[in-house]
């Protein structure tokens, strides 16, 4: 009678590493490396495990059992990996893999934020996408504690999202959330007197500059797009946010991407994001300014750069300047002294969009 283990690891290691940890002579097999994508990583290693992309298939003797799983524990630890017991549906891995510790307070940081933007009626089935897709493989960006009013009147039950979901259906504003180290913080707009609505995720710029946290985010960010009819997202990377130990706050240097106007379609930003996601309003119109861009189904995909950057650090947009909002005195769209003034809409948008119903 055979054993089986699988050991997921972030990247591939030579198979003389893997076998070199091995303690005596189980007569086992070791298939792997096998690339993996993240939904199919066992939930439970996913939640261990950051940015597990491969993984090494064990089969033994059922009387090794127990000498086996010693190894592949030695494997999986010198490698930040995890193990994954098919027979039990047991997972184990090191502790805190996955840990990001919080920046001190009053200490300034470069922010990475994801927006999926959408027709109002459209925003929950973004939200269900997020929470389904986040549980999965990206639980640091689950809600904790939610709500309208700070502090946060609610608390975020992963085995019980429809309260969340209650609570944005019942409002009429913005539902905010705070999460986990590398995030700090989420909202989401679905006011349905309103014809459009966004979700938005702000993590830290560092770590998402590393391998394992950027795929996964890249991941999310993709993976909700493909679920719900989003019109255009983006991740954009800005500065001198201040966090205070609780919250970010702008400052008098704070490089933040001023807002669009949610009354009706203003149009796509005006600066070149490091992540563009174009629906299928947008898609077949820019694909021509779009070189190098990813086709999923009916959007575009444009990766600037491979890390976060800033708009002054990637490449000028090649998005005709018809197609792209202004502000009202020329400034450039980083600037902030006056984080609440719209911007001027775009000359050009699908006509679809320009309806003010949506």
């Amino acid at each position: 009678m055979s054993y089986e283990v699988e050991i997921y690891l972030p990247a591939a290691v030579p198979m003389g590493q893997v076998l070199g940890a091995v303690r005596g002579s189980w007569g086992l097999t070791v298939d792997g490396p096998l690339v993996v994508e993240p939904e199919d990583v066992p939930v439970e290693v996913a939640a261990r495990v950051l940015g597990a992309s491969v993984v090494y298939l064990v089969n033994v003797d059922a009387a090794a059992a127990v000498p086996v799983w010693a190894w592949v524990k030695r494997v999986a630890r010198a490698h930040r990996g995890g193990v994954w017991d098919p027979q039990t549906e047991e997972a184990w891995s090191a502790a805190g893999l996955r840990k990001v510790p919080r920046p001190p307070r009053q200490e300034d940081v470069d922010v990475v934020t994801v927006r999926w933007w959408l027709r109002a009626r459209d925003t929950e089935t973004a939200l269900v996408a997020f929470l389904d897709q986040a549980a999965k493989f990206l639980p640091e960006a689950l809600p904790r504690r939610y709500g309208v009013t700070w502090p946060l009147q609610y608390t975020f039950a992963s085995d019980a999202p429809n309260a969340f979901l209650g609570v944005v259906r019942a409002e009429d504003g913005s539902v905010n959330f705070t999460t986990s180290q590398p995030f700090f913080e989420g909202s989401v707009l679905a006011d349905p007197t309103l014809p459009f609505g966004y979700l938005q995720l702000r993590a830290r710029r560092h770590p998402v500059d590393e391998p394992g946290w950027r795929r996964l985010v890249k991941q999310l960010f993709v993976e909700v797009a493909q679920r719900s009819p989003v019109v255009y997202a983006n991740a954009v990377v800005s500065s001198g946010w201040r966090w205070s130990g609780t919250g970010l706050l702008l400052t008098g240097r704070s490089t933040a991407h001023a807002p669009v106007n949610f009354h009706h379609w203003s149009g796509l930003h005006p600066s070149a994001p490091w992540w563009g996601w174009y629906g299928p309003e947008y898609a077949d119109v820019l694909a021509p300014y779009l070189p190098g861009a990813e086709r999923f189904g009916d959007a575009l995909f444009l990766e600037a750069a491979e890390l976060p950057a800033p708009s002054t650090g990637l490449p000028p947009t090649l998005i005709p300047a018809e197609y792209r909002c202004t502000r009202p005195d020329g400034r450039g769209p980083e600037d902030v002294s006056d984080y609440n003034e719209h911007l001027i809409d775009a000359e050009t948008a699908p006509g679809a969009l320009r309806n003010a119903d949506g």
